[in-house]
């Protein structure tokens, strides 16, 4: 457990680690506000829980289990998911280039998934460095 924290340090890893939460973000909200929001309250924790972080496990891995925690937590508090069900509309709106792009499309699809399974498989990937 750290006694006291290094601002450069944390600011660094954080730095360094940003896609996590990019990533967290995306598939837990919507709108662009929303993901702003949750992209800054994730920063907000993490700088909260890093007097914490033992270094027991890399740090990308306790950030992804702070992220995953705060986006959960914002969800339950809203008690609405900040995420919106896909409209039929937009299934069937013709698909751009950018559309099709296989990553973007992979995170449009686990976005669908519930809270758990949405951890799991982020958690999952990140293994396999997408």
């Amino acid at each position: 457990m750290k006694t006291r924290i290094d601002k450069k340090e944390f600011t660094c890893l954080l730095e360094q680690n940003q896609g996590i939460i990019r990533k967290v973000a995306f598939l837990y909200t919507h709108s662009p506000e929303d993901k702003a929001d949750l992209f800054q309250d994730i920063c907000l924790q993490l700088w909260k829980s890093y007097s914490s972080y033992r270094g027991e496990a890399f740090f990308s891995t306790w950030m992804y289990r702070v992220a995953i925690n705060t986006a959960i937590s914002k969800i339950r508090k809203n008690r609405t998911p900040l995420f919106a069900a896909i409209h039929p509309d937009q299934i069937s709106a013709p698909h751009t280039q950018e559309d099709s792009d296989p990553k973007r499309m992979l995170f449009e699809a686990i976005s669908q998934l519930n809270q758990i399974d949405k951890a799991i498989i982020l958690l999952w990937l990140e293994e396999k460095k997408i």
